[in-house]
């Protein structure tokens, strides 16, 4: 079975993306990516609850996938 891990990558990455700007955090600003990744993992790390969201949802970016 051949898997084209480029393809592969590229398909997470595109999903990574909308989430991120269905969340309100431009994926191409590394350190607002890095600074969301390391908020997580101390949450993780605590146990605590994910805190309420709070982007005006009509400043947001729209996701739009490739054909």
């Amino acid at each position: 079975m051949f898997i084209d891990d480029d393809k592969t990558l590229s398909d997470i990455e595109t999903e990574l993306a909308c989430l991120c700007l269905a969340l309100g955090i431009d994926w191409a600003d590394e350190t607002r990516v890095r600074t969301l990744a390391r908020e997580v993992l101390a949450q993780w790390k605590t146990g605590a609850p994910a805190p309420r969201p709070h982007a005006d949802r009509h400043l947001m970016s729209r996701c739009t996938r490739p054909a």
